[in-house]
């Protein structure tokens, strides 16, 4: 059911607090994080998955990669806008990482340390929503990705465009650094020279006195 103004008028609360109860609610439905190899270990052989959220220090092959999810395997998706669970993950992990939307029910973490391009990831994202997500289940064909440090999330893609476009007017303001710095010593060098021409100048005038 499609949540409108008029609903929200009805039950007498703002967008913020429907917001924050949603919130809540993915919440208490049992965050689970745990790596790939455990999962693929609980549905072959109907073991718990270890949940990494409670602090168990063996994570597991990991296979570089960790779905996100709740309890009851539907709608987990959400938890990705919990900005605490993103920070203990992030603490689990070791760092940054990348945000594979596998569906609306899960999505697959996988830390920036890993050794696989972006281009990979969104490529592997697009296959599997085509041949094995159902339409209504899927949640996005990009690849977002999280920083630790300033508790962002961005669409990776264009996070990896804004740094390449910073990096090259970095580069060319170092350029122009540099060539104003070459420009200042040709030109020191330059006054440099007419002192010693005036300098010697004056040395053969005063001997012609």
């Amino acid at each position: 059911m499609a949540v409108t103004r008029d609903l929200l008028e009805t039950w007498g609360i703002s967008v913020d607090q429907l917001h924050q109860a949603a919130l809540a609610a993915d919440m208490n439905r049992d965050p689970m994080f745990c790596d790939m190899g455990s999962m693929m270990e609980s549905m072959m052989f109907g073991a718990e998955p270890k949940n990494l959220l409670d602090g168990n220090p063996d994570q597991g092959a990991g296979m570089g990669m960790y779905c996100l999810t709740n309890g009851v395997n539907i709608d987990g998706a959400g938890l990705i806008l919990q900005g605490n669970l993103m920070q203990q993950i992030g603490e689990i992990v070791g760092g940054d990482f990348y945000i594979l939307p596998s569906s609306c029910h899960e999505v697959i973490v996988v830390p920036e340390t890993v050794d696989i391009e972006l281009k990979e990831l969104s490529a592997m994202v697009q296959q599997i929503n085509r041949t094995e997500v159902s339409r209504e289940d899927r949640l996005s064909d990009h690849v977002q990705h999280y920083d630790r440090k300033e508790a962002v999330m961005e669409n990776a893609e264009k996070r990896a465009s804004r740094l390449e476009k910073e990096k090259a007017e970095t580069k060319a303001a170092k350029k122009s650094i540099h060539e104003r710095l070459g420009e200042k010593k040709q030109q020191s060098a330059a006054k440099k020279a007419e002192k010693a021409v005036e300098k010697a100048v004056k040395k053969d005038k005063g001997q012609e006195l």
